[in-house]
C-alpha cells in the first residue's frame, strides 16, 4: 500500500489477462490460474509478456551483463522448459531481450513464448524474490508500455 495525502491507497494492479496470468504464474496461484484459463495469444497478450520480460531482465541484469550469468539463468530454466526449448534457443531469447543483436529468425513463436515465460517466472520468484507490490508495479508498467504503442491488451474478467 502507498500512503498518500488522503491515507492508504491500494497498489495499482494489472488489469490485462496476461498481466494477471503472469502474476498468478509467479505466485503459483492455482485458483487464479484456473479462473483465468490457459495462456492466450490474444489481443496484446504477447506484447505484455514481451514488455514484462524486458523489464524484469533490466532489473535482474542491470545495464551490463556477463554472458555466464545469462547461461546460468538458462541452465536453471531447463528443468521447467522440460526439453520443449533448447538451451541455445532460450539463451538467444534472453540475450535478445537484453538488447543484444542476435539472430532470432530461427526461433518459433512457441520457443520464444516459453523462454520468456519461464525466465520471467524464475527471475521474479527466485532471483529477485519480488513482493506482490513490486510484481504488480512491473506488470502495470508492462501494460502501459503496450498501451503507449497503440495496442490495448485484452482485459481480464474474473
Amino acid at each position: 500500500m502507498r500512503i498518500g495525502r488522503r491515507g492508504p491507497s491500494p497498489v495499482q494492479r494489472p488489469t490485462s489477462l496476461m498481466g494477471l496470468r503472469l502474476f498468478a504464474d509467479v505466485r503459483d496461484d492455482r485458483g487464479m490460474i484456473a479462473r483465468l484459463g490457459p495462456h492466450k495469444d490474444g489481443q496484446g497478450a504477447i506484447e505484455v509478456l514481451d514488455a514484462a520480460f524486458r523489464l524484469i531482465l533490466k532489473q535482474r541484469f542491470g545495464p551490463s551483463y556477463d554472458l555466464e550469468d545469462v547461461r546460468g539463468l538458462v541452465r536453471g530454466m531447463q528443468y521447467y522448459l522440460e526439453n520443449k526449448v533448447s538451451s541455445e534457443d532460450a539463451e538467444t531469447v534472453v540475450r535478445a531481450g537484453l538488447g543484444e543483436d542476435v539472430d532470432t529468425s530461427h526461433l518459433t513463436r512457441r520457443s520464444r513464448f516459453l523462454s520468456q515465460l519461464i525466465a520471467f517466472i524464475a527471475i521474479a520468484r527466485i532471483d529477485l524474490e519480488l513482493s506482490d507490490e513490486q510484481l504488480y508495479a512491473l506488470l502495470v508498467e508492462a501494460e502501459q508500455i503496450v498501451e503507449k504503442s497503440g495496442r490495448r491488451p485484452q482485459q481480464a474478467v474474473l
